[in-house]
């Protein structure tokens, strides 16, 4: 029955078309309408002069980075005992020392940063898994740099005790 159908001089033409058409359907017209589209944003981006200068981005911009910094925004005072007491704690429970109070770096504040550095004793893993702990508790700040040291160097002991200076970094009120 295929046969005879094909063999009718209209039939190969009328099936190129019709597979035309279902390719089209199926593939093309979705490829032009979305390039279309493409070209039609491309006209608008390039007449609001970017994508920057639209109010909503800004203000929700402006929103996210207010929420980042009051996230690490601390009294200044209340912010180093709460730097003490959970320190101290978090080092009572991994095992580290904990011997000098945290300290300010002079060199790296300025009027709206506070640095401080906390310094740690212990094993090498019990160290790692307190920063670890120190990077996700949001409350003591965002961790600046660590600076691991074997203090046997300068003493001329012998043991397995590193010296971990963490720096941490807050936005003052």
């Amino acid at each position: 029955m295929l046969i005879k159908f094909f063999s009718r001089p209209y039939a190969v033409p009328a099936a190129a078309i019709l597979f035309l058409f279902i390719c089209y359907q199926l593939a093309f017209k979705k490829t032009l309408e979305a390039w279309q589209l493409h070209r039609q944003f491309q006209q608008q981006l390039s007449t609001a002069q970017g994508i920057g200068s639209t109010p909503a981005l800004m203000i929700r911009k402006q929103r996210n980075l207010d929420r980042i910094v009051q996230h690490y925004r601390w009294d200044t005072t209340a912010y180093r005992s709460s730097i003490i007491e959970q320190i101290s704690k978090l080092s009572a429970t991994q095992g580290v020392g904990f011997p000098t109070l945290p300290q300010r770096e002079p060199a790296l504040q300025s009027d709206q940063l506070q640095v401080e550095r906390v310094v740690l004793n212990g094993k090498f893993t019990d160290l790692l898994k307190t920063l670890h702990t120190m990077e996700q508790t949001s409350s003591l700040g965002v961790v600046r740099s660590v600076r691991l040291s074997s203090p046997d160097e300068r003493t001329g002991k012998k043991g397995n005790s590193l010296e971990m200076s963490v720096y941490l970094m807050s936005v003052r009120k």
